[in-house]
């Protein structure tokens, strides 16, 4: 009776540990294409590491034909896990917000209000057959070919007489605040390299929010 209890007793151990191992074993065989990718990438570009950024030198406002516009000059510089994604045909996306913000006074007490917001996607892509780079506004659905990256970079990082709002939609002598931030989007990416990037820095881009004051005046109404 005794070695009997201890077969059965065991036999429920072992039973209970299978289903217990599958998710780990599944959770590696999951995860260790992106150890991979992590290794690899690490070996290759471990003696000159080359950091991404997106930074905004330049933000200006202005008012044409009744329409209050922007100028802007985006830096981007892509990191090389970028830019090995790209290079094997990964589209990239990036988005660009801009907000216009209202500071006015009620009952004693300073607020704010967004008055308008506006996010459109950009997609960068590589194909190999041509060797060309193309971008796509997504907002315009307008496409444009480059020979290089550093013209694709430079053209997607400008914004050249961009309509933020119509004059009317503003009050004479209040003061708005116009912000601008352009982001990488991961979201956009296959599932498999998705999992990488969600525990790799190298894949967070972002400007931050880059601001300008501006105080409406009585002439442009």
């Amino acid at each position: 009776m005794a070695s009997t209890t201890v077969y059965c007793k065991r036999s429920d151990e072992m039973t209970y540990q299978k289903p217990a191992r599958r998710p780990l074993m599944f959770l590696i065989i999951l995860l260790l294409p992106s150890c991979l990718l992590i290794a690899n990438g690490t070996q290759a570009n471990s003696s000159q590491p080359e950091a991404g950024q997106i930074d905004i030198s330049y933000l200006n406002d202005y008012h044409h034909d009744q329409q209050l516009k922007v100028d802007a000059d985006v830096g981007i510089t892509l990191p090389q896990p970028m830019l090995d994604a790209l290079h094997h045909e990964i589209p990239l996306t990036f988005i660009t917000q801009f907000e216009l913000d209202e500071r006015f006074n009620f009952m004693g007490i300073n607020l704010n209000r967004t008055r308008t917001q506006i996010k459109y996607k950009t997609k960068l892509y590589y194909f190999t057959y041509n060797n060309l780079y193309f971008i796509t506004n997504l907002r315009n659905r307008q496409t444009q070919s480059f020979e290089n990256l550093k013209d694709a970079l430079k053209t997607l990082g400008t914004i050249d007489n961009f309509n933020i709002t119509d004059l009317s939609e503003l009050h004479p002598s209040t003061l708005y605040t116009i912000k601008l931030r352009v982001k990488f989007d991961p979201w956009e990416l296959p599932s498999p390299l998705l999992i990488h990037t969600l525990i790799s820095r190298d894949w967070y881009l972002s400007s931050g929010w880059h601001k300008i004051e501006i105080r409406s005046p009585s002439s442009w109404y």
